[in-house]
């Protein structure tokens, strides 16, 4: 029996397999890649955006138990086609330019105390305009689902806010690399459903502006040997949260939807209070990560410029979002 005719991409036309395609999902990619790295936006929404969505999905649904059958009988040429090999090489080629770049841009604008404070405002609009998105998903009918969606955002600020703080708090540059998978695997989760930001799980679980300072590390070949286990746990962490927890939160989102998106919204509520963008650094000791106390500004040029870009980058999420729906709809 040719078991390859099960692949729901090997049953399918030949997609337009050529350079012009590969370098338009490599593009594609690469606009996936740097709203990943952004907290506030999701690669997922982009996905719908660009018309590649669906075609993820399918690929990352094939890297079952028939793709394995076909690694064990050493048909490399027909397990990469299974999973549309080509498209997912294209793109997670296109995802790692852009995550690597606009980690470099951030870093850059978090270095300077004016441009960090614009960078957090603009971080923080992106989180509201998401805000906005999962509450249009919410539709409670009853009494009763609307006090379990409430103890569920309610839990969700408590667990974000705690997580969050604690995090902040913390100094140490070092990575726990068990805590470093473990988040990667919860935020790939989110990296690929619309309106849930991948980044802003790693901001509230602590870990974002350690990874965001591996690129520039690795570029000066400073603690390579580090980094690259950071990296292979990271590696880790995202094929196994695709391939495994990516179906159990598709489960948990199908059979409890509104409660899981309630505390989803209390998540994102309760990061937001390390996003405010005024923000004093505290210096910290040798080998340490500054931290920095929040402060309240007086009404001028520094605080119309955070709601300038709160403003603007919260609408641009929407926008985005409205863009999505209509492709989803088509």
């Amino acid at each position: 029996m040719n078991t390859t005719n099960q692949s729901p991409l090997l049953d399918q036309p030949c997609h337009n397999d050529s350079i012009r395609s590969d370098l338009a999902q490599v593009s594609k990619g690469f606009a996936m890649g740097v709203c990943d790295s952004v907290p506030g936006v999701s690669g997922g929404t982009v996905a719908l955006v660009v018309g590649i969505y669906d075609r993820l999905f399918t690929a990352i649904s094939c890297f079952n138990k028939e793709w394995l059958h076909l690694i064990r009988q050493a048909r490399f040429r027909d397990a990469f086609r299974h999973v549309d090999g080509r498209f997912v090489v294209s793109l997670v080629m296109g995802i790692a330019l852009g995550y690597l770049i606009m980690s470099q841009v951030i870093k850059v604008l978090m270095a300077d105390d004016i441009t960090r404070s614009l960078t957090l405002a603009s971080f923080l609009g992106m989180i509201i305009g998401s805000l906005w998105i999962v509450f249009r998903m919410i539709h409670s009918r009853t009494l009763i689902e609307r006090v379990v969606c409430l103890v569920a955002m309610s839990g969700g600020v408590l667990l974000s806010s705690w997580i969050a703080w604690q995090n902040h708090a913390a100094s140490s540059a070092e990575l726990d690399l068990v805590y470093l998978f473990f988040c990667t695997v919860i935020a790939v989760c989110a990296m690929i459903l619309p309106g849930i930001s991948g980044a802003m799980i790693l901001l509230i679980l602590g870990v974002y502006y350690s990874i965001l300072d591996i690129p520039g590390h690795l570029l000066k070949f400073e603690k390579v040997g580090t980094h690259l286990v950071e990296i292979s746990v990271f590696g880790a962490g995202c094929v196994i949260g695709l391939l495994s927890f990516s179906r159990l939160i598709k489960w948990v989102l199908t059979r409890f939807r509104m409660p899981t998106l309630s505390a989803m919204m209390g998540m994102m509520l309760g990061s937001l209070v390390i996003l405010w963008p005024f923000q004093n650094q505290i210096v910290g000791e040798k080998h340490h990560k500054p931290s920095y106390e929040l402060y309240v500004p007086q009404f001028g040029l520094p605080v119309i410029g955070a709601l300038v870009c709160a403003i603007v980058f919260a609408t641009i999420v929407i926008v985005v979002d409205r863009l999505a729906r209509g492709k989803k709809s088509s």
